[in-house]
């Protein structure tokens, strides 16, 4: 295993990041693996992550947020999902600024709630992405997301789920198996709002039965997913205590891309994402399921 390996080349490196990757790292790694250096790094990304050091900044930087729109060279399947995103202009800046309450409030002690569109606009938009499985697989984690963020986070409520039949029709109909995994995937992680809370234990059944269709879609395309997708449904199965074979499977299968050169894990599949950058997520998965503790 190269837990060690890499996570030295991004503390070394970490100056390089952009901001929004700096605190991506930090964030994964203070909630999931309790890092020491993650925690300690945290308050030195506040005025950076609120974009200031006044409620007004505050605002503003959550009004750009809002504004902003895919850019499809850097999306998972961009030209699979333009469409998607057009008929939907609102959705994209809308799961971003959601992300940015969540983190101000739960890293920062700072409400930025009230920046938000009205929570009934909020929820028209989630009733129409349910009401349509074809358009849910395709806008994947950026529609499931707002679901999770709106229920769980904006109005406390840990009642509402999404029918898994609903789930499985959605994938069937994403246009990417990659997709597909990261819809479920997101699921899960939405439950733990984040990474900043176990599963409440009134839905384990409810994610038991999800875990089991997110590894049956694993196993089934296994060579077909990237090792961000194979990383995240290990992930998955951490999360939910499931036992699970893909877990050794798939750490197996990152350790054989870990470039010795770069310090850090590539995948082939991706080769516009093999930089220090690009590598972010696939390497902080890696490490949070390597360095997993709970």
């Amino acid at each position: 295993m190269y837990h060690d390996n890499i996570l030295t080349t991004y503390r070394h490196r970490f100056k390089e990041l952009v901001h929004e990757k700096q605190f991506h790292l930090l964030t994964r790694l203070a909630l999931w693996n309790h890092d020491a250096w993650s925690i300690q790094q945290l308050p030195l990304q506040k005025e950076a992550f609120l974009g200031g050091t006044t409620q007004a900044e505050w605002h503003k930087k959550m009004t750009d947020i809002q504004n902003r729109t895919p850019d499809y060279t850097q999306v998972n399947h961009g030209s699979a999902r333009k469409t998607y995103f057009e008929a939907y202009p609102n959705l994209y800046g809308l799961e971003l600024a959601m992300f940015q309450a969540l983190h101000a409030r739960h890293h920062f002690d700072a409400d930025l709630t009230a920046c938000l569109p009205e929570p009934e606009s909020i929820q028209r938009l989630i009733d129409q992405l349910l009401s349509d499985p074809q358009t849910l697989g395709a806008l994947s984690t950026y529609a499931i997301d707002i679901f999770y963020l709106y229920n769980r986070f904006l109005q406390s409520d840990d009642t509402a789920l999404i029918p898994i039949a609903l789930l499985k029709e959605s994938c069937e109909k994403s246009p990417s198996v990659q997709l597909a995994i990261y819809l479920i995937t997101h699921c899960v992680i939405g439950e733990t709002l984040f990474y900043n809370r176990k599963i409440p234990l009134q839905h384990q059944a409810y994610y038991h039965n999800l875990i089991t269709e997110l590894n049956n879609l694993a196993e089934t395309n296994w060579q077909d997913l990237t090792l961000d997708n194979r990383l995240e449904v290990a992930l998955c199965n951490q999360i939910t205590n499931t036992p699970s074979s893909l877990v050794d499977k798939a750490v197996i299968d990152a350790d054989s891309y870990f470039s010795q050169e770069y310090g850090f894990i590539i995948d082939p599949k991706k080769p516009n994402k093999n930089t220090l950058a690009g590598s972010e997520h696939r390497n902080v998965l890696y490490l949070m399921v390597v360095g997993y503790s709970r």
